[in-house]
């Protein structure tokens, strides 16, 4: 999501993001990404601005909609460097990684098999144990709350990825905390809800 917002994915998937980041707000959520999150998203742009600057062959969505929109390594470098500033413009802030806890910990594996039975099957591992870890963060600061609404979640993740979403609802069915509902939600669905819980207000 953070990738669409800074624009990386082209122009149309930033105003729906825009759009989405909008919608959320008016129905008083408070937006913000993990440490490690940003620290992927970082690592993602170094990598792309590499692949531009070496003109070397790369994959994944990001590189690719880059060299067709013709940006620049220029272009990307100021975007990591431009990152806290572009997330403060739409009031998203950055939120610390929780420590590891004994209490608070989940089986790692067990979510990586559901992963796996929901086709996710990551090229880098750096970005799977990245998500693992958006799950786990998850359940730590929703530890001790077990929501029934949406409105009600203390952390909600987002994502656009619908495998994903599968994997942590199938994993969360096990934890009182995700039993009515998941850690991990599709923008998609999060839209749909807000939207359908506030028809008058955001109609235009």
């Amino acid at each position: 999501i953070i990738l669409q917002l800074l624009g990386v994915l082209g122009d149309a998937a930033r105003d729906l993001c825009e759009e989405m980041l909008l919608l959320l707000k008016k129905a008083s959520a408070q937006l913000a990404i993990f440490q490690h999150t940003a620290d992927e998203v970082d690592t993602i742009l170094r990598t792309a601005e590499h692949s531009l600057e070496t003109h070397s062959e790369g994959y994944g969505n990001v590189i690719i909609a880059l060299k067709e929109s013709k940006k620049k390594p220029s272009d990307v470098a100021w975007l990591r460097a431009n990152l806290a500033d572009i997330l403060a413009k739409y009031k998203v802030t950055l939120l610390p990684t929780p420590v590891y806890e004994k209490r608070h910990q989940i089986d790692e594996r067990a979510l990586q098999k559901e992963m796996e039975q929901a086709g996710l099957f990551y090229k880098n591992e750096f970005a799977k144990k990245a998500d693992i870890n958006s799950v786990r963060s998850t359940y730590v600061l929703r530890s001790g709350c077990s929501p029934t609404r949406v409105e009600d979640c203390k952390v909600l993740l987002v994502t656009t990825n619908a495998a994903f979403a599968r994997a942590a609802y199938s994993y969360g069915r096990n934890f009182r905390e995700f039993s009515a509902i998941s850690p991990v939600i599709t923008d998609f669905s999060i839209t749909n809800i807000v939207w359908l819980k506030s028809p008058l207000e955001f109609v235009t």
